[in-house]
């Protein structure tokens, strides 16, 4: 069998690709974390694209797998971040005595859109396009009624 350049190009972006969520942060950071880094990796793809573009596919995905997963990192590590906060105090009484009541959350009843019985659907036949109803608002009621609303 031939040595393909492309073939080894593909199975090497594909290695990458997939080994990227376990790079360590020692190599991912420099290499997707900063300028230098990202103008590295993106100048290899420009230089890929110029052997074919095949190649360069190839190239664009993993290094989008290894931007993705440098993002993915920062994300988690500010997520853990924000986790660890203290809770927030209350503040204190600007006035003495001063009542903060408790917030109640609404009942699913109190708080649901859905039509209480299936009477209360309106019916697609009803409705009326704008054009056809009158702007004047003494004549909404007529015009309602001619309706059967």
């Amino acid at each position: 069998m031939r040595f393909s350049p492309t073939l080894a190009s593909i199975v090497l972006a594909g290695t990458v690709f997939i080994i990227a969520p376990y790079v360590p942060n020692a190599v991912l950071k420099p290499l997707a974390g900063t300028r230098l880094g990202s103008a590295v990796l993106l100048a290899a793809v420009l230089a890929a694209l110029q052997f074919d573009r095949v190649i360069a596919l190839g190239a664009a995905m993993a290094v989008a797998a290894l931007f993705l997963e440098y993002r993915r990192r920062v994300v988690d590590s500010a997520y853990v971040g924000i986790q660890a906060r203290v809770p927030i105090k209350k503040a204190p009484n600007l006035v003495p005595g001063e009542i903060h009541p408790s917030f109640e959350t609404p009942t699913i009843e109190e708080v649901d859109v859905r039509p209480e019985s299936d009477t209360d659907v309106m019916d697609l036949a009803q409705k009326a396009p704008l054009e056809t109803i009158d702007p004047h608002p003494s004549h909404i009621g007529a015009m309602l009624e001619r309706a059967g609303l």
